[in-house]
């Protein structure tokens, strides 16, 4: 689909529950998922105990939520006391049927694995119970409130953690400024950047601009004023062949901005 065609990944994004259950780890006991089918939300109180999730390990405390994405692995086990942990699977896909709207970057919350460690809000458990609930009460409006419900666990969830990554707004101009300097020789517009980005086109230019001391468009002309400068110090002089390959529309808005 062509950039400018997309949008911001999440007003198109349909959550749809495929599996639930609940149960109880007793001390010393395990629980192990290889190479799961779909994403996964995790969500675990009681004792202590230990997560491995993809080869790498860490210590839980009395209660933490887990993302896993399609294709991980993960152990649970119980240390000290019983852990009661809740399993949710789930699918994102487009409303309008066709493929997935989210933005493919390798940081985008959906797919990513993580793990909330802080004690984990009641309501989120309260509201996991409930999901798992009325998704075994069968089909019809029962699961159409368990998808909803669970809609808004994986907001919260991925809100938590960005506040304590540092949020989703540096990711944003990080993904942007990558795309930036792979593709400045083609004609960007703000608003497909905006829309790689996942939000508003003054948001991306305020966050652009905090971060890079420049605006998005302006850092496609830093980068290919780049381009220029390093074929210059290869070919020893600047010519209008040199602004052509570097991206930089126009001889004129070359000379600019030298």
């Amino acid at each position: 689909m062509p950039l400018q065609e997309q949008t911001s990944g999440w007003s198109d994004t349909a959550i749809k529950m495929l599996d639930g259950y609940s149960g109880t780890l007793q001390t010393g006991s395990v629980l192990h998922e290889t190479d799961v089918t779909s994403n996964v939300l995790l969500l675990a109180y009681g004792g202590e105990g230990e997560l491995a999730m993809d080869g790498e390990g860490c210590h839980i405390g009395a209660s933490f939520a887990c993302h896993a994405v399609k294709g991980s692995s993960y152990t649970l086990t119980a240390r000290s006391e019983d852990i009661h942990y809740i399993v949710i699977k789930y699918k994102a896909s487009s409303m309008e049927e066709a493929s997935i709207v989210m933005p493919s970057y390798r940081k985008h919350p959906l797919r990513r694995s993580f793990v909330q460690s802080s004690a984990t809000h009641a309501e989120w458990i309260e509201n996991a119970e409930k999901v798992v609930a009325k998704w075994r009460r069968g089909e019809g409006l029962e699961r159409f409130y368990a998808n909803a419900l669970l809609q808004g666990m994986i907001y919260e969830l991925i809100m938590a953690y960005e506040r304590g990554q540092g949020g989703a707004e540096s990711d944003m101009v990080d993904v942007v400024a990558s795309y930036i300097a792979s593709h400045y020789r083609q004609n960007l517009e703000l608003k497909e950047l905006a829309a790689l980005a996942g939000c508003s086109v003054r948001q991306l230019q305020r966050r652009f601009k905090q971060e890079k001391q420049l605006g998005p468009m302006e850092y496609v002309i830093q980068a290919a004023y780049g381009k220029c400068i390093k074929d210059a110090s290869s070919y020893g002089c600047f010519h209008r062949r040199n602004c052509g390959q570097a991206g930089i529309s126009g001889y004129v808005l070359f000379q600019q901005s030298v």
